[in-house]
């Protein structure tokens, strides 16, 4: 059984998302690792 939470799509990537949209991906895998996590960040911005 998967725990598969949400889908984002990503507006100017195809498959080389890490090179086309770097800094979105980062963002969104920052915010997923947090949530796994239970870390909120929110706070400190």
């Amino acid at each position: 059984m998967t725990r598969m939470g949400d889908v984002q799509l990503i507006d100017g990537a195809g498959h080389w998302i890490q090179q086309e949209q770097p800094a979105e991906l980062a963002r969104l895998l920052v915010a997923f690792a947090n949530d796994v996590i239970g870390v909120d960040h929110s706070k400190h911005d």
